[in-house]
C-alpha cells in the first residue's frame, strides 16, 4: 500500500480519536455535574428530613404531614431521575472510553502499518542501490 494513502487513513484515524476524546471529555463533565446534582438533592433531602422531625415532635398536625409528605415524593422522584440520569451518562462513558481504545488500536495499527511500509520502501532502495553498486563493481572488476 502507498505510504501516502497510509498517512491519510493515519491522519483520519487521529482526527477520529480526537473527536472521541473531546465527547469522552464532555460526557465526564456531564456525569460530574449529574453527581454533584444528585449530591445537592440527596443533601437538601436530608436537611428537609431532619426539619419535618423536628416540626412533627413541636406540632404534629396533618396538613403539615401532607405537605411533607407531597415534597418528600417530589424529592424521591427526583433522586430516582437523576440516579437514572447518572446511569445512563456512566453507561454512555463506558461506551466512549471503549470506543476511544479502539481508535488508539486502530491509529496504532495504522502507525505500524506506515512503519511497516517505510522499511520495506527503504529495503527495496537499499537493495537496488546495493545491485547498482554491484553491477559498477563487476564493469570495473571485468576490465
Amino acid at each position: 500500500m502507498n505510504v501516502e494513502s497510509l498517512n491519510n487513513i493515519l491522519k483520519l484515524k487521529e482526527w477520529t480519536q480526537e473527536t472521541i476524546e473531546i465527547e469522552l471529555g464532555r460526557l465526564a463533565r456531564m456525569v460530574k455535574h449529574h453527581e454533584e446534582t444528585l449530591k445537592a438533592i440527596e443533601s437538601e433531602y436530608e436537611r428537609e428530613i431532619s426539619v419535618f422531625k423536628q416540626k412533627i415532635l413541636e406540632e404534629p398536625r396533618p396538613d403539615s404531614i401532607k405537605v411533607f409528605h407531597a415534597y418528600f415524593s417530589d424529592m424521591n422522584s427526583k433522586i430516582t431521575k437523576h440516579k437514572e440520569i447518572l446511569r445512563k451518562r456512566i453507561e454512555e462513558l463506558k461506551q466512549t472510553e471503549q470506543r476511544l481504545l479502539k481508535a488508539y488500536r486502530e491509529r496504532s495499527l495504522v502507525e505500524k502499518l506506515v512503519h511497516k511500509e517505510l522499511n520495506q520502501q527503504k529495503r527495496l532502495a537499499d537493495r537496488s542501490n546495493q545491485k547498482m553498486i554491484d553491477e559498477l563493481a563487476t564493469k570495473r572488476f571485468c576490465k
